[in-house]
């Protein structure tokens, strides 16, 4: 095993909680959905996690090619792994009643869910940052500018507003962004 794949496990298996949770989650809304108030903008932000978390477990392939780890850069892929997982556990509750009121609980949790999405907002320009210029990067300024100022905003904005139409703009216009980002930046991975 070599210190890439050694280092990736940890990394992997924050990031497979963080898919288990949500998977688990949508499951549990499945089965109780004749008794629990469902609510969609809660199901969009799952799928919007989902593929965000994917996306960074496909990217982690992209630095096998490093050559030297420090605990620094190692740690900040640690912490941005966690405020996924962060992100998917303040998403649903763990264990929920068969009734549960799943808008309410989006509604009730939305300023850590959306004060956490700001943070980690800001750990990923923490990360272009130290990434510009090197080759690493996966987009340039101009489109990442474009996607990340208005996720910056408007996760700090729905902190302070509980209007329903809000939060389903932003859910869906997170989707729309998260896919785009995706397609544009994750290209195929080589096999050694």
């Amino acid at each position: 095993m070599g210190v890439f794949e050694y280092l990736a496990v940890l990394i992997s298996i924050v990031v497979g909680l963080g898919l288990t949770h949500l998977l688990v989650s949508i499951t549990r809304v499945i089965h109780a959905r004749h008794s629990a108030r469902v609510y969609w903008v809660q199901l969009v932000w799952a799928l919007n996690l989902a593929l965000w978390l994917i996306a960074f477990w496909w990217f982690t392939f992209a630095l096998n090619t490093v050559t030297e780890w420090t605990y620094g850069l190692y740690v900040f892929l640690i912490v941005y792994a966690v405020l996924l997982y962060l992100l998917a556990a303040l998403l649903f509750p763990h264990d929920p009643p068969d009734d549960q009121d799943y808008q309410s609980h989006f509604f009730t949790n939305r300023r850590w869910f959306f004060g956490a999405l700001a943070v980690f907002a800001l750990v990923d320009v923490v990360d272009f940052i130290i990434k510009a210029g090197t080759g690493a990067e996966a987009v340039t300024l101009w489109p990442y500018l474009l996607f990340i100022v208005p996720i910056i905003t408007l996760s700090i904005t729905a902190i302070f507003v509980e209007r329903r139409g809000f939060h389903a703009f932003f859910a869906l216009f997170f989707l729309v962004w998260v896919v785009g980002m995706t397609v544009q930046t994750l290209g195929p991975v080589a096999a050694d």
